[in-house]
């Protein structure tokens, strides 16, 4: 019975099927994996383990890609062990990645360690890199610039995966509009510089303007640690909020205010206003 569960679940139809229905596509072509078998069957596999551990919310997950032997140099965990690249074989060691390792961001930290383990062995795409090595040392004030807006963009892909999980508090998404912004910078550098390199980068950024703006015109400079706690949205994003929060903020004013409306409807200018829990207001 576990053997017969076992083959359907690594069945290469329905792992497509899963894969097609995760990206809401009709084919896999798109994505140029179409024909790696092992691979669909594997990426299937895990999309159907997420989902049945109790992770329904999976929309980061927007693409998917392979690997190519032809483009990295491929070592296996032992080589990279005793190399020493990430970590070392005793305290008193030193890795290559410890010696490498000057980013300025959790992003950058994350990417070096996958260029260490993944090298590549295109001659012309490691020139090209070293090329981009020699521009940042040459022009001081380029590199002091994208230095400092990568600095403030925080981790963009940690915030951004927490969105998915409904995990991101407040704080977090200020501070993702914010990093979206300086991505705004960092992209119009890349792509007015000589170098083609940069350029591509910059072609591939993308600071998603339209959400960076919305988040700043709704959530308050200096909001809460938690939504729970709210007062986080900004005044005139929502009429109806705004008229709860002046109530909130303002009881006795309202209530004098109701007061008078209702005096003159009914014509009773000794009218009395109070309030219980079961049925609002009342007259008196």
């Amino acid at each position: 019975m576990f053997i017969h569960w076992m083959n359907g679940f690594f069945d290469l139809q329905y792992c497509q099927d899963i894969l097609l229905r995760h990206f809401q596509t009709h084919s896999l072509k798109g994505f140029g994996v179409d024909e790696q078998k092992l691979g669909l069957i594997a990426a299937g596999a895990i999309i159907h383990y997420l989902r049945d551990t109790e992770h329904p919310n999976l929309q980061h997950i927007t693409s998917i890609h392979s690997l190519h032997r032809d483009d990295f140099l491929w070592m296996d965990r032992f080589t990279i062990r005793n190399l020493e690249l990430i970590h070392p074989n005793s305290e008193s060691n030193q890795t290559l990645l410890n010696v490498l390792d000057n980013t300025v961001s959790p992003m950058g930290a994350r990417l070096l360690k996958r260029w260490i383990i993944f090298p590549l062995i295109d001659i012309g795409k490691i020139n090209e890199r070293l090329d981009v090595v020699e521009e940042f040392i040459k022009d001081t004030d380029l590199r002091k610039s994208l230095l400092n807006s990568i600095k403030q963009c925080g981790d963009i892909e940690r915030l951004v995966s927490k969105i998915p999980a409904k995990k991101i508090n407040p704080r977090e998404l200020l501070q993702l509009a914010r990093g979206l912004k300086q991505v705004e910078l960092i992209k119009q550098q890349c792509i007015l510089h000589s170098n083609t390199y940069l350029q591509r980068i910059g072609d591939a950024l993308n600071p998603c303007p339209i959400i960076a703006d919305k988040i700043h015109k709704t959530i308050i400079n200096n909001p809460p640690s938690t939504a729970v706690k709210g007062g986080m949205i900004q005044s005139g994003v929502n009429e109806e909020l705004d008229e709860l929060r002046n109530i909130s903020q303002s009881g006795k004013s309202y209530l004098t205010k109701l007061q008078q409306i209702e005096a003159e409807k009914t014509g009773i200018s000794s009218l009395k206003i109070g309030f219980n829990n079961v049925f609002g207001y009342y007259l008196r």
